[in-house]
């Protein structure tokens, strides 16, 4: 480009520098062994993000085009978290991150977390992690995490889903 700020690509010249730089990272994720995350669902930004896009059923051919590489799929992917969960428990690679999602949706949270501890392995959920820029999101987000979790676990041994031993393991 060599700093020609009028300088633009086409769609379908920057499309395909965009596909050939995201597997040459997924190739040295792979040879490097290094886990991959990746934004799914709704995204921040200024209002001209299609959430049609950001479906993470749109990487299943990533997810199978490479088995090796484990994928964290940030947000809970909201609001697909049907597809997640199906997912996460078809592809050994894939798994859920609940990153950020407290903070979209507890009432989101609440509902996915019941389905995912049914569907998906649980050692495949990230219930809290985080992208987040300042310690006061985080300390709040934590909060609420630990609220929903506690709900979620308590209502699964209440119901008898779990036992309260596997309820604390988990």
């Amino acid at each position: 480009v060599k700093g020609a700020e009028n300088f633009t690509l086409s769609y379908k010249d920057a499309k395909t520098l965009q596909d050939y730089m995201f597997h040459k990272l997924l190739s040295l994720a792979g040879t490097y062994k290094l886990p991959v995350v990746i934004h799914t669902g709704m995204q921040s930004g200024n209002g001209n993000n299609n959430i049609m896009n950001s479906d993470p059923a749109l990487l299943s051919g990533i997810f199978s085009q490479y088995p090796e590489i484990e994928f964290a799929l940030y947000h809970g992917s909201y609001p697909y978290g049907g597809k997640l969960a199906t997912l996460a428990k078809n592809f050994k690679n894939v798994y859920v991150d609940m990153s950020w999602v407290y903070a979209i949706s507890p009432s989101y949270s609440e509902r996915y977390l019941h389905e995912w501890l049914e569907t998906v392995p649980v050692n495949k959920i990230m219930a809290f992690g985080g992208d987040m820029r300042c310690v006061e999101n985080i300390y709040g987000e934590i909060l609420t995490a630990k609220y929903i979790i506690s709900k979620v676990l308590i209502s699964k041994v209440q119901d008898g889903y779990f036992t309260e031993d596997e309820a604390k393991v988990i």
